[in-house]
């Protein structure tokens, strides 16, 4: 399966670290960005960094940390993904900040695989051990998501 996803939304909720970074984050594709998806691969374009990371920006933000406050419509790079890795150092860094989230893994999916026929709400994902979860939206619209975890540091 390949998608070509117009806009990109990651949210990330309750973000904590002992005496570090704490807040709530949204993040979305810079302007006229969208996400390259397929079983082994994310890409954000529009591309920066050679290539290999995306721009994004903060939507909605308010992540404190020992430089101050992230606060929304701030520009940084994402890193490609590719699931033979099992992380990314860097993974997301942010313009005039120290805060870099590391990628530690992806996943676990949806343990329902059987996608056809989904009642609106109702989640699964396409194969086993995929990270990716589509969740029926109704109206022929659906959601793709996964969960995503690691680190974040701050430089203090």
């Amino acid at each position: 399966m390949n998608a070509k996803i117009h806009p990109f939304l990651l949210a990330v909720a309750g973000i904590c670290a002992p005496a570090a970074a704490i807040g709530t984050l949204d993040i979305s594709n810079c302007g006229g960005g969208f996400l390259s998806v397929n079983s082994t691969s994310i890409g954000f374009f529009p591309t920066t960094g050679g290539g290999t990371t995306g721009c994004m920006k903060t939507d909605s933000a308010g992540v404190n940390y020992s430089g101050g406050t992230l606060g929304a419509l701030v520009k940084g790079d994402i890193k490609n993904l590719n699931f033979g890795s099992s992380s990314a150092a860097g993974f997301m860094t942010f313009t005039g900040s120290t805060l870099a989230f590391d990628l530690t893994g992806l996943g676990p999916g949806s343990g329902n695989t059987t996608c056809a026929g989904l009642a609106v709400g109702d989640s699964c994902s396409w194969a086993a051990g995929s990270p990716y979860v589509l969740t029926n939206l109704g109206g022929g619209a659906s959601r793709l998501s996964l969960i995503a975890f690691g680190t974040v540091t701050d430089g203090g």
